[in-house]
C-alpha cells in the first residue's frame, strides 16, 4: 500500500497509472478470463459500465499484487460494489450476513454455557495495558481463549463492537466509516496502548485501512497474535511441551494482501518453533486463494461463497498434510464448514489449539467443525425463506 492517505476509499484506484492492460483480471485464478477480455473488463470496470467482474468476483484481493502499475483494482471493483448498493440497496437474503443486524449469523449459533461464561467475562474493557480484541469470528469459538498461554492477556470483546470489515469488502464505505468512528470511540477509552489481534481482518481494518484511507487514526500497537505467541516462546513464559510432530499447510488471511508482506512469516515461523512441518498450497501469501467469505460480496450468494471455498478446501488437500493450520478465524469457520463437503481434505484448525496443544494442554480440536456447521445451519435456515423475495433494504446509521 502507499503511503498516500486518503479521506476516500473510492479514491484509492489510481486511474492516471491504469492502463487497461487487464493483466490483473488476466491472472485471477476465479474468473478465467483471457487476456482480451480482462482488458475489455476492466476498461468497463473504469468507465463504469457493467462488467461481469462484479458478478464473477471472489474478493481475494490478489488482483491488487498482480496489477504491474500497483493501481489496486480490487478498490475499483468494491467502488462499483458501493455504487450498485446506493442505487439498489441490498437484498433481503443478504440481511442474516450484516453484522449489525440482529441476529445474524454469527449471534444465532447456539451458546455453550462455557462460551456465554466467556462472553459476559470480556465484553467489559479491561485496564490494562496491553489487551486481546477479539473480533467478532473469535467470539463463536471463544472457548479457544481459555488457555494458560493468555494469563498475561486479557480479552475484550462484543458482537456489538464490530470492526465493519464487511461493510468495506462489499463497497459499503459510508458504513464501514460509521463502524471505524465507532471502533474508535470505543478504543479511546481503554488504557491500552498495544492491542493483540488474533484476527487480521480487524488489525488491518484498525492499524491500515482506516487510518490511510479513511483518515479515521488510532492510537496504539497492533500486534498480530502470532508475533505475540513468539515474544511469549522467546521471554521463556510459553514452553514447548509436546512438539506437533505433524504436517500441515497454511490458509493465508487476503488481508496480509494490503499489509507488510514479512507478516507471512509469522504463523510460519512459529508452527515451526511449535514442532510442526509447513508445506505449501499451490496458491499461497499474495496468490492465496478465497475462504469463500468474501466471494459473498458479488451476488450476496450463498452459493458463491460456497462455490470458493469448497475449491479453497480442495486446494488445501496438500499430499501428507494433517491439517490446514487458520490465523483467520473467518477461513476457519468457512472452510470447516466446507469439509463436510470434501471429509477427504486435512482438517481446518486454528493455530492457537496448536499451540495450546504444544504447550501440553488438551484442546477441543473438534470445536471448530461443530460451530461451523451451526453456523452455516443458521445461515441456510435465516437465508431459505428470504431467496424469492424482491424486498431490499439500506443499513441503518451506525451509532
Amino acid at each position: 500500500m502507499t503511503d498516500k492517505t486518503y479521506n476516500d476509499p473510492s479514491e484509492v484506484f489510481d486511474f492516471s497509472k491504469c492502463e487497461t492492460c487487464g493483466e490483473c483480471l488476466s491472472k485471477c485464478s476465479y474468473m478465467s478470463l483471457t487476456p482480451k477480455r480482462a482488458a475489455a473488463e476492466m476498461r468497463n470496470l473504469k468507465e463504469g459500465r457493467p462488467s461481469v467482474v462484479l458478478d464473477l468476483c471472489a474478493g481475494c484481493w490478489s488482483c491488487d499484487p498482480a496489477c504491474p502499475n500497483g493501481c489496486r483494482p480490487y478498490s475499483l471493483i468494491r467502488t462499483r460494489w458501493g455504487e450498485r448498493y446506493a442505487e439498489e440497496g441490498l437484498p433481503e437474503k443478504a440481511r442474516n450476513l450484516i453484522p449489525t443486524e440482529f441476529p445474524n449469523f454469527r449471534t444465532s449459533v447456539p451458546q455453550s454455557r462455557a462460551q456465554k461464561s466467556i462472553l459476559e467475562k470480556i465484553k467489559n474493557p479491561p485496564d490494562a495495558d496491553e489487551i486481546l480484541f477479539t473480533g467478532c469470528n473469535t467470539l463463536v469459538i471463544a472457548e479457544t481463549l481459555q488457555s494458560r498461554a493468555f494469563d498475561s492477556l486479557p480479552a475484550f470483546g462484543s458482537f456489538e463492537y464490530c470492526c465493519g470489515e464487511m461493510f468495506y469488502r462489499m463497497g459499503l464505505f459510508a458504513a464501514a466509516r460509521q463502524s471505524a468512528l465507532k471502533m474508535r470511540r470505543v478504543f479511546s477509552g481503554l488504557n491500552a496502548r498495544r492491542i493483540v489481534f488474533p484476527c487480521a481482518a480487524c488489525m488491518n481494518m484498525l492499524s491500515n485501512i482506516y487510518p490511510k484511507e479513511f483518515g479515521v487514526k488510532f492510537d496504539f500497537e497492533a500486534v498480530l497474535i502470532t508475533d505475540w505467541l513468539a515474544e511469549k516462546f522467546d521471554s521463556g513464559e510459553l514452553e514447548v511441551r509436546a512438539p506437533l510432530n505433524m504436517t500441515v499447510s497454511i490458509q493465508d488471511s487476503c488481508h496480509l494482501k494490503t499489509m507488510d508482506e514479512r507478516m507471512y512469516d509469522s504463523p510460519r515461523a512459529l508452527l515451526k518453533r511449535l514442532g510442526a512441518k509447513v508445506v505449501e498450497m499451490k496458491l499461497t501469501k499474495k496468490e492465496s486463494g478465497c475462504c469463500g467469505v468474501a466471494a459473498g460480496c458479488s451476488r450476496y450468494a450463498m452459493i458463491d461463497l460456497a462455490r470458493a471455498g469448497f475449491r479453497r478446501t480442495l486446494e488445501s488437500a496438500v499430499p501428507r498434510s494433517d491439517a490446514t493450520v487458520c490465523y483467520c478465524n473467518g477461513c476457519l469457520l468457512t472452510l470447516a464448514g466446507m469439509r463436510n463437503f470434501a471429509p477427504w481434505a486435512p482438517p481446518p484448525l486454528p493455530l492457537i489449539q496448536l499451540v495450546q496443544k504444544a504447550i501440553g494442554e488438551n484442546p477441543d480440536l473438534g470445536l471448530s467443525a461443530k460451530r461451523s456447521r451451526q453456523v452455516f445451519a443458521g445461515i441456510a435456515v435465516a437465508a431459505a425463506p428470504a431467496m424469492l423475495s424482491r424486498d431490499r433494504f439500506f443499513l441503518p446509521e451506525i451509532k
